[in-house]
C-alpha cells in the first residue's frame, strides 16, 4: 500500500511548489495530500480514479510524465547509419569517376598509337620507295636480276621464311610501355601480317596468356574474317604468355580452336624474326621505345 502511495507521490505535482513532486515538497499543502492519498487507498480507491480525482480538481497539469529517453538511444544510431550510406555514396562515385578516367585514358591512347603507327608507316613507304628508285635508276636488268636472285638464295641459306600471300604468317609480341599513377604497369600487345604489313595493338595492364589471345580474339580473328581471309600461322617468341601446355594454357587453346599453327624464335631484346616484313613489329616497338621522351607531356596530362 505505501508502495502505491509513494509512486502516485512521484508523478503527482505540489500545487505551490516550482516543479516538485509530492514526494519531494515539503510544504504544508505536499502533506495535507500524501495524507488524503494515503487514506483513499486505505478505503479501496485505485490509481486511476486517485488520479482522475486530482485532475477534476487541480487540472491536467497535476500530473507529470517522465520524459521519454528512447529517442536519445535512436539519435546515435540513426547518425551511424546516415553516415556510412554517405560515406558508400562518395566512395562508389569515387571508383565510377576513376573507372570511367581509365577508359578514356586507354582510349585516347590507342587512337593516338594508330595515329602514330600511320605517320610512321606513310613515311617509311615513302622512304623506302624513294631509295628504291634511286637504287633501280643505276642498275642494268641483268644487276636487278642476279640481286634478287643472290638474295633469295641467301634468305633460303638462313632459313627465312618467304610469305606468299596475307594470312600466310603473323608476327606477334609484347611490348612495356610504362607505369601510370592510379592504373599500374601498361603492356602493349601488337600483331603484324608479315606480308601486307597489316598491324594491330592494344593495351592492357597486364602481360599474360589471357591478353595475348584476347588481341586476336578482339582485333585480329574478327579483321581476317572480314576479309575472307584465313589466319594460317603466327610466330612469337619463347615467353610464357605464348608458351605453355597446350592443354591448359589460353593461347595455346586458342590457336588450337581456330587452327592456327605456331611457330616460335629465341626472343632477342624484342621479335627479330628472320621473316619477309616481320621486322616491322620490331620497327613499331623500336619506334615508340625512341620515342618515349616526346610522349612525356602527354603522359603527364592523362596521370
Amino acid at each position: 500500500m505505501e508502495k502505491r502511495a509513494t509512486s502516485l507521490f512521484e508523478i503527482i505535482r505540489c500545487p505551490i511548489c516550482s516543479g516538485e513532486s509530492l514526494s519531494e515538497s515539503g510544504s504544508q499543502i505536499a502533506y495535507d495530500m500524501r495524507e488524503a492519498i494515503r487514506k483513499k487507498i486505505n478505503d479501496g480507491y485505485t490509481d486511476e480514479e486517485i488520479i482522475s480525482e486530482l485532475k477534476n480538481s487541480y487540472g491536467n497539469s497535476i500530473i507529470t510524465i517522465p520524459p521519454s529517453t528512447y529517442i536519445l538511444w535512436f539519435i546515435p544510431l540513426t547518425t551511424l547509419l546516415v553516415g556510412c550510406f554517405l560515406i558508400r555514396n562518395v566512395w562508389i562515385r569515387k571508383v565510377a569517376t576513376n573507372e570511367l578516367k581509365r577508359e578514356e585514358f586507354l582510349c585516347k591512347w590507342n587512337k593516338i598509337s594508330v595515329a602514330k603507327k600511320n605517320d610512321l608507316e606513310k613515311k617509311r613507304g615513302k622512304a623506302l620507295e624513294a631509295k628504291k628508285e634511286l637504287k633501280m635508276a643505276f642498275l642494268t636488268e641483268e644487276q636487278i636480276n642476279n640481286s634478287s636472285r643472290e638474295g633469295k638464295e641467301e634468305k633460303e641459306a638462313h632459313g627465312e621464311i618467304e610469305t606468299e600471300h596475307p594470312g600466310y604468317l603473323g608476327s606477334q609480341d609484347s611490348y612495356y610501355v610504362g607505369n601510370i599513377k592510379g592504373i599500374g604497369r601498361i603492356y602493349q600487345q601488337t600483331f603484324v601480317d608479315t606480308y601486307s604489313r597489316v598491324a594491330f595493338a592494344k593495351l592492357y595492364t597486364e602481360r599474360t596468356a589471357i591478353t595475348a589471345a584476347d588481341l586476336l580474339n578482339d582485333r585480329v580473328i574478327p579483321f581476317f574474317d572480314e576479309q575472307k581471309v584465313s589466319l594460317l600461322r603466327i610466330l612469337t617468341d619463347r615467353g610464357t604468355e605464348y608458351c605453355g601446355r597446350p592443354e591448359n594454357h589460353a593461347y595455346q587453346l586458342y590457336l588450337g580452336v581456330e587452327n592456327i599453327d605456331h611457330s616460335r624464335t629465341k626472343a632477342v631484346h624484342k621479335l627479330m624474326a628472320y621473316v619477309k616484313g616481320s621486322t616491322e613489329l620490331c620497327k613499331m616497338n623500336a619506334t615508340i621505345l625512341s620515342s618515349e621522351r616526346k610522349f612525356t607531356p602527354l603522359w603527364q596530362n592523362f596521370s
